[in-house]
């Protein structure tokens, strides 16, 4: 199993937007990636946001952070911005088809290869709309991603988020449900434990839906770092293994202290996986 860890530099999520202030640099980049590399992670998870809003606007500075690096970048979350709605009359469909074109085409440069579909202010589904709109402009979002997304061998995960984040899938079924209805090969779904905690989904249903994952987040309790809590990460690997997943896991939580805690969150997966 590979285990990668988020990093929030140039996040749209609010509640990490302090983070991105703090670490605005190229040099920051490199810096998070070799101290990742050097505790023994298998990849890093940045944000779109960086991606596409890149420090000081410098986008090659960016690329070559990431190209000298020991440790490849691999997945990228957070991938639409609230100020570009999916659903609802409000949304612009060549905006966005123009922003997922840039995105894909920027994250493939950075060695990406998952893009991870949380962002749910951007994919709430506004008061009034009926379901079957909402169905409709959510498969739509999805196979236009999927389409620009393909030529480069991306794939789009669908993450399921808890009833606070968002009013639109919130459990793993929810997700492979809508990606079983698009059938298409490189738009998949995500498990996020602390979401699925939150919303009270059991890591046993994994065993069922492992098939139709293509990433997975993982947090301890109160979406701790792994190993200060007291998540049941053996549970969490033998339902995964009955389901087939072989993908990577990332670890996405509130640090307390980072560097501290980052190298006890892989070694409590490793311990887990050995």
């Amino acid at each position: 199993m590979r285990f990668g860890c988020c990093i929030n530099l140039g996040s749209f999520v609010p509640q990490v937007a302090g983070e991105a202030k703090a670490q605005t640099t190229a040099d920051a980049v490199g810096e998070s990636l070799r101290f990742l590399s050097d505790v023994g992670y298998d990849f890093a998870e940045f944000t779109v946001g960086l991606a596409m809003n890149p420090p000081q606007g410098d986008f090659e500075a960016l690329l070559e952070a990431v190209s000298t690096a020991k440790l490849p970048v691999y997945a990228f979350n957070s991938f639409i911005p609230p100020s570009l709605p999916l659903i609802g009359p409000a949304r612009d469909l060549k905006a966005l088809e123009k922003y997922v074109k840039e995105a894909c085409s920027r994250i493939a440069r950075l060695g990406g290869r998952v893009i991870v579909l949380g962002s749910g202010a951007a994919r709430r589904a506004p008061e009034g709309l009926s379901s079957e709109e909402t169905r409709k402009h959510l498969m739509e979002f999805l196979t236009l991603a999927g389409q620009h997304a393909s030529p480069y061998g991306i794939t789009i995960v669908l993450e399921p988020l808890n009833k606070k984040e968002t009013n639109l899938i919130h459990l793993v079924s929810d997700a492979v449900r809508v990606v079983q209805e698009l059938n298409m090969d490189n738009v998949r779904a995500l498990a996020d434990t602390y979401h699925m905690e939150m919303e009270g989904e059991s890591p046993e249903v994994l065993a069922d839906l492992g098939a139709f994952l293509s990433h997975v987040h993982v947090a301890d309790t109160d979406r701790r770092a792994p190993g200060t809590g007291d998540y049941d990460y053996d549970l969490l690997r033998e339902c995964l293994e009955a389901g087939g997943y072989s993908g990577g896991i990332s670890v996405e939580c509130k640090w307390e202290d980072f560097k501290a805690e980052a190298p006890i969150a892989l070694r409590t997966l490793r311990q887990a996986w050995s």
